[in-house]
């Protein structure tokens, strides 16, 4: 029999230095010298409680509150204390609150952006929504369901409350500290070519003639009656080929690319060969777009260009000026330096300066205030700047539940679900997509005029260029 030893080796000893060693949590390098770098305080909301018995003035002191106050009114006690309330208070009750589910999806809801303070009267009867929940939720020990809070054992009540409860304040949370920062766009391109041919072909032969396409909605309505039209009555493959006729046009026009898009119309409404214009829909839906063109001349093919498709600008500013309203402070826009927007640079710092007056222009729910308040816009390259590649990549990740946006929940991928259900945690704040929507109260446009947002912003980018060559 033989056995093997491992040989046994001893660490050497360190030579006598006359000092005892450092512990190692003393033996750091030197940090390498970087110049120091400094950051302006974002601002943040609290969470305050107010705690008395009853009748003490509660309610009556949140009411006062910077405004405007948006009330869970949980206790029901507004309708009683609102007479007594100054006139002018901008009290809102938040409507359909029965349950915990209820109260915490109100606050994962849009709309809180103008809001200036949130109450929950009272977080006692939060509590008990609270407590039902964990009943009706967290089964015992043993897997039954508990009848009374007693029933979770001595103490374990109120953990199991405790832990809901932090939910709740994370919701507040998530709204005061302005975490929510990811805020997208999104487009459906076949569509944007629809809706920029109502645009430069269809309205401005509509003004002529004394007609405000714009005013409730028109334009939304139009651009939804020829897509769905055409492709339920002409078929897929005339519908791309339509598309790709406008699209050429607009970015070559020449009487090449005319009367590519004009055959392509005429094929379906008959209108050149004075056919008799019988009462289809698709023959007349068309028709909206084949009689201005036919009244077309050389002249209006010298104001168009590739430029006219971009949405890049128009999305860029709708989302500014949604995290201005958020946000309230001036912003750094940090953009693609690759995309078409930068060849408009000027044109879009004139419009979006923290610096221009007040205003609040366009109709009904599609209005936008002014300033937009980008203090500098900077055009990156996507190599050298982390921030854009990222964007790049929530941009392809939400493409993915975009693509199939009208699917039952059924037939999506397990990563598509996933990834809608961290979509609903962000903002969508401009999307241009195809609905079966036509009239001023589905598309919710039957509201009033404010201003005409093209021609204010023509006179913002006039009054700064006066401006400059004054200096």
């Amino acid at each position: 029999m033989t056995t093997q030893t491992a040989a046994r080796t001893t660490p050497p000893k360190a030579p006598p230095t006359g000092r005892a060693p450092r512990p190692a949590a003393t033996r750091q390098s030197t940090p390498p010298r970087r110049k120091v770098a400094f950051a302006q305080p974002e601002p943040q909301g609290h969470r305050v409680c107010l705690y008395g018995g009853g009748g003490t003035g509660k309610t009556t002191l949140a009411c006062n509150a910077p405004g405007p106050v948006a009330i869970f009114d949980l206790e029901t006690s507004l309708p009683v204390l609102r007479p007594q309330l100054p006139e002018e208070l901008d009290l809102r009750i938040v409507a359909g609150v029965e349950t915990w589910q209820d109260l915490r999806g109100a606050l994962h809801a849009d709309g809180w952006q103008d809001v200036g303070t949130i109450v929950i009267d009272s977080v006692t009867r939060a509590e008990e929504l609270c407590a039902a929940w964990v009943l009706a939720n967290v089964p015992l020990d043993n897997g039954r369901r508990a009848e009374r809070l007693e029933d979770y054992g001595w103490g374990k009540q109120f953990g199991h409350i405790y832990d809901t409860f932090l939910a709740l304040l994370g919701d507040l949370d998530r709204l005061t500290s302005n975490q929510d920062r990811v805020g997208f766009a999104y487009a459906h391109k076949p569509f944007c070519v629809i809706t920029k041919a109502v645009d430069l072909i269809i309205e401005p032969s509509m003004y002529q003639h004394g007609v405000n396409l714009y005013h409730r909605g028109g334009n939304i309505s139009l651009s939804n009656m020829i897509y769905f039209i055409t492709r339920s009555l002409a078929g897929e493959a005339y519908l791309w080929e339509l598309l790709e006729a406008l699209q050429r046009f607009v970015r070559q026009p020449s009487p090449t690319t005319y009367a590519v898009l004009e055959r392509a119309l005429e094929s379906k409404t008959g209108l050149r060969r004075g056919k008799a214009h019988s009462r289809q829909p698709l023959r007349e839906v068309l028709g909206f777009l084949h009689l201005p063109l036919l009244a077309m001349d050389v002249r209006d093919l010298g104001r168009l260009s590739s430029e006219d498709l971009e949405i890049c600008f128009t999305f860029a500013l709708c989302l500014m000026g949604s995290w201005a309203r958020r946000l309230g402070q001036d912003m750094l826009l940090i953009h693609d330096a690759n995309s078409e927007m930068s060849k408009q640079r000027g044109l879009w710092e004139k419009i979006v300066s923290p610096h221009v007056p007040p205003a609040k222009v366009g109709w009904d729910r599609r209005t936008m205030e002014f300033p937009i308040r980008v203090r500098e816009t900077r055009f990156e390259s996507s190599r050298d700047w982390a921030g854009l590649q990222l964007a790049d990549v929530l941009a392809g990740a939400l493409a993915e539940p975009l693509r199939p946006l009208n699917q039952p929940d059924g037939l999506r991928c397990d990563y598509v679900n996933k990834l809608c259900a961290v979509l609903g945690e962000w903002s969508c704040e401009e999307h241009i997509w195809p609905e079966a929507k036509f009239t001023p109260d589905e598309l919710e446009t039957d509201g009033g005029f404010v201003s005409d947002p093209v021609q204010h912003m023509m006179d913002l980018v006039s009054r700064r260029e006066e401006t400059e060559q004054g200096d």
